[in-house]
Parts: C-alpha cells; structure tokens; sequence
C-alpha cells in the first residue's frame, strides 16, 4: 500500500489545502503578471510622451551683457558701447529617455528617472532694449548699424559664457529636477500610482543613496506645493 495514498485518504483535508494553495498561488501570479503588464504599459505610453515631446524648457535666465567695439578710421575713430539684454535658455533633450532611463522598484513604491543634463539654447538678444551709446565724430548709420552687428555677436559669445556659471547651472539643474518631478508624476497619478515615490537623477550623477531618496517627493507632495503657490500668488 502506497503511504501517500493513506494519508490523503485518512486526512481528506490535505487536498482540499493543496487545492487552495494551488488557487492562491495561480491568483497571485496572475495579478503579478496583469500588474507587471500595466506597468509596462504605462511605462511605455510615457516614455513615448517624452520621446514625441522631444525637447523641454526648464530654466530661462536674463543676463544682461556689456559690450564695447570700435571701428578705426583714417581721420577719426567711432566707439560703440553700452548694454545689450540677452536670455540664455535651458532644455532637456527627451530624446534620449528610454526604457533603461526608468527603474521601477515595486516593492520600495519608487521610481528612478535617469534624465540628460540640461543643454543651453543659442541667447536670445533683445536689440531694441539695448542701451548703446556712439562715441565719436561724423557717425553715419552705417558705421553704427556694423558696430551693432559686432556687438551683438559679443553679446551672444558672453551670453553663452555666462550661461555657464556654476549658481545659474545649479538653478537650471533644481529646475529640470523640479519639472520632471511633476511630469513623471502626474501620468503615474493617472495610472494608479499615486503612492509611487518620484527620484530624479543627472546621467552625470552617481546614483542616488538613501539620504537623497529620503529628499524625494511624492506625486502628492508636488501638488500641494503646486496649490499652496497658487493660493499665496491670489492673495497678493
């Protein structure tokens, strides 16, 4: 006589609990795999949004400029100076976000986003606010209409220099990590997400450790910060 065969038909019961474990398991691996599946697709229908978005504006920064040029004559010299208002633009190429630039930690309720450093756009100049003065005898409309075309492309070389200072860096970098915050957020929201905890990272940061993640904000923390700046904005 098989002893297996005995024991299930003296304890009934230990088939009937097989049977439930059985169940229990299958349901759990189902609902794993429909939440992996709409993870999936949400992951996929937002990295889409991004790539066809294609470029983001995060930071626009004023940086007026100080320009001088002269032009040599045979008699006299004519000297242009004063300042030029210039804009210098911050963006992110969304382009290169893919499936790897999202590591979704199910179990810690955390998404990491690995987003590319913000690029400088070519300075804007604001020609008709400039406020130049021509210095010299005999200064044709000419001679000062080249001297505005030189100086104006030492705005734009000084422009992009200053751009590249360490304080408006930062504050372009708080920015983009502030404006993906939000927009990775709001769609995980809509997805059923919304206890998800969002981490933003540069590509040329290490990764983020514990303290950092403690700093991240949750969707919901970003939208109530969004409403009490809008409600202190109406009161003024």
């Amino acid at each position: 006589m098989n002893l297996s065969d005995t024991s299930f038909r003296e304890r009934p019961w230990l088939l009937a609990a097989l049977a439930i474990i059985g169940s229990v398991a299958l349901m759990l691996a189902y609902r794993s795999y429909q939440e992996g599946q709409q993870r999936d697709a949400a992951l996929g229908a937002m990295v889409v949004a991004f790539q066809e978005q294609n470029s983001l504006s995060v930071f626009r920064a004023q940086v007026p400029v100080f320009v001088t040029n002269r032009r040599d004559g045979w008699i006299f010299d004519v000297e242009q100076f004063g300042v030029i208002p210039a804009s210098v633009e911050y963006r992110l190429d969304l382009s290169k976000l893919d499936r790897g630039s999202f590591d979704w930690d199910n179990e810690a309720r955390r998404m990491t986003v690995t987003i590319p450093t913000p690029l400088v756009s070519e300075p804007t100049l604001d020609v008709t606010r400039a406020k130049l003065v021509n210095r010299g005898i005999l200064v044709t409309g000419n001679v000062a209409l080249d001297l505005l075309k030189k100086n104006a492309a030492t705005a734009r070389r000084e422009a992009l220099k200053e751009a590249k200072n360490p304080q408006l860096i930062k504050l372009a970098r708080e920015a983009a990590r502030k404006a993906m915050t939000h927009n990775v957020s709001v769609p995980l929201q809509a997805a059923g997400y919304d206890d998800m905890t969002v981490v933003l990272r540069f590509a040329d940061e290490a990764k983020p450790d514990p303290s950092y993640i403690d700093r991240s904000r949750s969707y919901n923390e970003v939208i109530e910060e969004a409403r009490a700046k809008r409600a202190a904005e109406g009161t003024r």
